[in-house]
């Protein structure tokens, strides 16, 4: 399953990245990050829930989006990020996200569109959204 930076003392923030970007925000601010990227994913394996990893790393994520206070997305350029984009629209109407997106991520339209029907915080790259997780903690 992915790892956990911080304690459960602290906010929480689940990090939905649609590739391996630079994000290390709890060096400055007393977070706790639940990072679904597993350095021991096997990217051969079915997409199947009866493959007891692929369940757990899949009901892991639900649960950590669950205890997040905020989750925070990232949409790059260079993929399509399915399962980022299912989390956004998963969390969107019930959660606080703040959400990156390249200029030339393929979907960044509906990106935009959803963010703005639920009032959600985008930014264009992964510099900005340091600074945008940095500015929702100190108005918690």
């Amino acid at each position: 399953m992915g790892r956990t930076y911080g304690n459960d003392e602290s906010a929480s923030d689940f990090l939905a990245l649609s590739d391996r970007t630079t994000f290390h925000p709890t060096t400055i601010i007393p977070i706790t990050i639940f990072n679904p990227l597993r350095a021991d994913w096997d990217s051969s394996w079915r997409e199947d829930p009866s493959l007891p990893p692929f369940k757990e790393q899949v009901e892991w994520e639900l649960e950590m989006q669950e205890r997040a206070d905020v989750v925070v997305f990232y949409f790059g350029p260079h993929t399509d990020a399915p399962i980022t984009l299912l989390e956004l629209g998963l969390c969107a109407p019930r959660k606080s996200a703040i959400v990156a997106c390249h200029p030339d991520y393929k979907k960044r339209g509906n990106v935009l569109i959803l963010c703005k029907k639920y009032g959600h915080v985008v930014v264009d790259d992964d510099g900005k959204l340091c600074d945008a997780v940095y500015r929702n903690f100190d108005e918690r």
